[in-house]
C-alpha cells in the first residue's frame, strides 16, 4: 500500500509515500496548511512554531510516515520575541504530494489556502477531524472558554465552519480588518 521514490533534491535515501490518506498525513496537511511553507526552490518544506514539543510532536510524524530523518533546529532570535524552531527539509515527492494532492500553494499562501477537496469530499471523519486538529494545532488557540482559529483565508475559515457546522459543533465567524 506505500509506493517507494528516489528523491531528486536532499537525502539520497529512498522515501515513502502512502498511497491512502491517512490521519498522520492529513493532520500533517493542517500543520502545513496553519504554519508550514512550501519552496519551489529545491522543493523544501519548512514548519516554524515557537513550541519545540509541538514541532517534535509533527517532526515525529513526518519521520513515522514518510520514513526519512529531520533535524530540529532553532532560528536567530528576534528581540522582544519567543524562540522559534523549525523543521525543514528537501523531497520533490513529499513537496508534489502536498501540493497536488492537499492544494497546499507554495510561497506566500496565506490568503490562498483552502480546506483540500480531499478532506472536504472525505467520508472517514477520522481523517477530517485530524486535519483540523493539524490546522488548529498550528492557526488556533483559546481565550477564556473560547476556542479561537484565525486565518487571512476567507475560503478556509468557510470551509472550517462548514465542517464544524456539519459535526454539530457551535461556532460563529468573526471578521475584523487589521489595521496595518
Amino acid at each position: 500500500k506505500d509506493v517507494f521514490v528516489r528523491p531528486v533534491f536532499g537525502s539520497k535515501k529512498i522515501t515513502r509515500l502512502p498511497l491512502y490518506i491517512t490521519q498522520n498525513i492529513s493532520f500533517l496537511a493542517g500543520v502545513i496548511i496553519g504554519d508550514g511553507h512550501l519552496s519551489k526552490k529545491k522543493f523544501k518544506i519548512s514548519i516554524d512554531l515557537t513550541s519545540k514539543d509541538i514541532l517534535e510532536i509533527i517532526k515525529n510524524k513526518f519521520e513515522d510516515v514518510f520514513d526519512i530523518k529531520i533535524s530540529l533546529k532553532s532560528k536567530k532570535l528576534r528581540v522582544n520575541r519567543l524562540p522559534v524552531w523549525r523543521i525543514e527539509f528537501q523531497s520533490k515527492s513529499i513537496w508534489l504530494l502536498f501540493n497536488k494532492v492537499f492544494e497546499i500553494p507554495f510561497g506566500k499562501k496565506s490568503d490562498r489556502v483552502i480546506v483540500p477537496n480531499i478532506i472536504l469530499r472525505n467520508d472517514d471523519e477520522e481523517i477530517t477531524n485530524s486535519f483540523i486538529d493539524g490546522l488548529f494545532l498550528a492557526d488556533g488557540g483559546r481565550r477564556k472558554n473560547i476556542i479561537l482559529f484565525t486565518s487571512i483565508s476567507e475560503e478556509l475559515i468557510n470551509n472550517v465552519h462548514q465542517i464544524l457546522n456539519s459535526r454539530g459543533i457551535v461556532n460563529s465567524v468573526s471578521k475584523f480588518k487589521n489595521k496595518r
